[in-house]
């Protein structure tokens, strides 16, 4: 879970805390009201105002209790927020409950009671996408393009009418959600004009759960890569400047690749730790600073000239991340190439080869 979710989280649960306590003070007030008026005032005035102080404080307990349900399925459901890669199917597994009807109603109870953003659902598939404020923008591009998932080639002509929507806007916005892991990479045929989107199937899903390999180093190192990645994640939806977010886009890819590579080979582990102790805080650095400066109300010469180093700094950083990401594999290519030389002189020396 990235920091922007978990500040989420706690920020929803301390509001419904708050009016819970603010509920209950009033609820013990009037109630006390409301006996002192039915034991020790004449019927009469205790009928007037004791038992509708008695109802009211009735009602508002009964409201604290719903307020508690609703925090105990926000909880419930934490695992799954502001993901693109999360099915129905699943949850009911991680939650053991037999089906999916109960599942999709209580999150759309949390929406009604503005604990969440957005829940959608694809139906045909089960895939859902449970949208807290740090995903809305997903959510949206998700909601907009559901008609046309998994319907094979579109013409482009018909989502730029339907959506009023321009080519390069669609594109941008399908590429959001691949980033976001909802859907495959859209195919787009220039000759036919056609467009195919497909969402991603639940074998290519990930795992609900906290990855751990058990490992603590490992499992320390991955989780500050997801507060890494959720940074930078962070970044581009701060910097409007449509090149440095495409470069920011690559250096999210690249990083996400390195972590993951390390989830498969720990032995990767000294290198990632060098990336991420030394080449990812810098570069996050610089983005943050560029992204300081291009909010400045008055841009000068020395924040335009800032702002040009940065950006033409992110080149040689890409293709740096790009040369770490392949060095991962440079042991794994010393091992093929001795499996190789092996297998040959076994075959030479069992004479199946000249």
């Amino acid at each position: 879970m990235d920091y922007l979710t978990k500040d989420m989280i706690e920020k929803v649960i301390a509001e419904k805390v708050s009016v819970i306590r603010t509920s209950c003070v009033l609820g013990v007030i009037l109630l006390v009201i409301a006996v002192w008026l039915i034991v020790f005032v004449p019927s009469a005035v205790a009928n007037v105002f004791g038992i509708p102080a008695a109802i009211i404080a009735f009602i508002i307990f009964r409201v604290i209790i719903s307020l508690l349900g609703n925090i105990a399925k926000f909880k419930k459901y934490i695992p799954f927020y502001d993901r693109g890669d999360v099915f129905l199917a699943q949850i009911a597994e991680y939650l053991n409950v037999s089906t999916t009807f109960r599942i999709s109603e209580e999150l759309k109870q949390l929406v009604k009671e503005k604990m969440l953003k957005d829940v959608i659902i694809v139906e045909k598939t089960g895939q859902v996408l449970i949208a807290s404020s740090v995903s809305a923008t997903e959510a949206k591009y998700f909601d907009r393009y559901c008609p046309y998932y998994n319907k094979g080639e579109l013409p482009i002509s018909m989502i730029v009418s339907g959506e009023k929507r321009t080519v390069d806007e669609i594109h941008s916005e399908l590429y959001v959600l691949v980033r976001f892991g909802a859907i495959e990479v859209p195919i787009f045929d220039e000759d036919k004009e056609t467009i195919s989107i497909q969402t991603i199937t639940r074998e290519k899903s990930g795992n609900l759960k906290e990855s751990l390999t058990g490992d603590k180093k490992i499992d320390d190192l991955l989780k500050e890569g997801r507060e890494s990645v959720a940074k930078l994640h962070h970044l581009h939806k701060s910097i409007s400047d449509e090149q440095v977010q495409e470069k920011i886009s690559e250096i999210i890819s690249i990083t996400d690749k390195i972590f993951k590579r390390l989830w498969g080979d720990p032995d990767c582990y000294n290198h990632v730790k060098r990336f991420a102790n030394y080449y990812l805080p810098k570069s996050l650095k610089l983005l943050k600073s560029y992204e300081e400066c291009s909010r400045s109300t008055e841009q000068g010469e020395n924040v335009i000239a800032i702002l040009d180093k940065i950006n033409s700094a992110l080149d040689p950083l890409i293709a740096g991340f790009r040369g770490i990401y392949d060095s991962m594999y440079l042991n794994k290519v010393y091992d093929i190439e001795t499996d190789i030389k092996m297998l040959d002189m076994m075959m030479k020396k069992d004479g199946l080869q000249d």
